[in-house]
């Protein structure tokens, strides 16, 4: 007879470890948290602590949709964290599609003031596409995305965007609402923010500053298909 633990089928729900000896290993992995979430779903918030340095992700799952009440946030815990590992897709390490009310933020606290850089994500993948990547499910947009406080890492590749909005060349992805990125460090990639959008949808509602891009090959900020996006006291450089 088998029996099924239901508990394991219940969403997630409240605060769980990522890391060395925690609820989960990692985010992007077959078992990781992402896919933990696609499968059971979320009910309201959401908190994933990085309890540990990750060495290993691989980009394999992106998050998807989530229940249209939920919302996720990923943050450092207890000292200065590292999200790595060289990416096995066409996405990059961290690949948020269509999912609304996400925030990588990589302050220690949840205080509002707390703006130091405690957080850091790299794909090792000198061919990857992004670090870290956004963009919509079809006609599932991804609303109400937040990276703030982060550095943000690549492996000095020639195609490799350190945020990527959108599918890249192929202009399917919009309706890219209320993003937000603010002060980042965004180092050794091809491109620092990347978007590349449909015209077809409409992505209002943005606004990238105080963020610094430096030591990259290609551009700094590329925006398509983005109305009216606020472009403030962001350091280009090198």
């Amino acid at each position: 007879m088998l029996v099924v633990d239901a508990a394991c089928a219940l969403p997630l729900s409240g605060t769980y470890r990522i890391g060395a000896n925690g609820d989960f290993g990692s985010f992007s992995k077959f078992d990781g948290l992402f896919a933990a979430v696609n499968t059971r779903g979320a009910q309201g918030l959401v908190t994933a602590l990085v309890v540990s340095d990750i060495t290993d992700e691989d980009g394999s799952v992106a998050l998807m949709p989530m229940n249209p009440t939920a919302s996720m946030l990923i943050r450092p815990s207890g000292d200065a964290r590292l999200i790595s590992g060289a990416s096995v897709s066409q996405l990059g390490l961290i690949a948020i599609v269509g999912a609304d009310h996400v925030e990588l933020n990589g302050a220690l606290t949840a205080s509002s003031t707390d703006q130091a850089r405690k957080l850091t994500i790299q794909n090792t993948n000198p061919d990857a596409v992004a670090v870290v990547e956004v963009f919509s499910q079809g006609l599932n947009g991804a609303s109400d995305i937040r990276l703030r406080n982060l550095n943000i890492l690549g492996a000095g590749g020639s195609v490799t965007s350190g945020v990527r909005i959108g599918n890249g060349f192929s202009l399917d992805s919009w309706d890219i609402d209320d993003f937000l990125i603010e002060n980042s460090r965004i180092r050794q990639v091809w491109r620092g923010i990347f978007a590349q959008l449909d015209d077809a949808g409409i992505n209002q509602r943005w606004l990238i500053q105080r963020n610094v891009i430096e030591d990259n090959s290609g551009s700094g900020i590329y925006l398509r298909a983005v109305e009216a996006p606020q472009v403030i006291a962001n350091v280009i450089r090198n």
